[in-house]
């Protein structure tokens, strides 16, 4: 999609960190903050994606920094009424997060928008 066009070339910019899996729960990802770059980067396109399927509303974005362990650190979507993420969304996060290259970030981009109708 041409609308995709560029994000291959930010991706870049934020690579995901070999061996690491990331998953996406209830309380959205998890872990020590150093390794969510890549993370980070990929969620603010899938809020935009979300924002798109729910005809514009804003998606919250929340980054959690704990006052516990730094494996507490995360950061979540947030749907437009402070609801949690839509279940099904959980997996497009984890799918996206896991992207091994930037092409799969468009990739999974592209499904994901062809899968919601946006």
């Amino acid at each position: 999609m041409a609308v995709f066009e560029n994000v291959s070339q930010y991706s870049a910019k934020h690579p995901k960190p070999a061996g690491i899996t990331f998953a996406y729960g209830t309380a959205g990802f998890r872990t020590i903050g150093e390794t969510l770059d890549s993370t980070v980067f990929r969620v603010g396109l899938l809020a935009a994606l979300r924002s798109q399927s729910k005809q514009g509303k804003v998606i919250g974005v929340m980054i959690t920094a704990s006052h516990n362990h730094e494996r507490d650190n995360g950061i979540k979507l947030v749907d437009p009424m402070g609801e949690m993420l839509q279940q099904s969304w959980e997996g497009y996060c984890s799918e996206m997060a896991n992207a091994e290259t930037d092409d799969q970030v468009v990739q999974v981009l592209t499904s994901i928008a062809q899968a919601e109708g946006i």
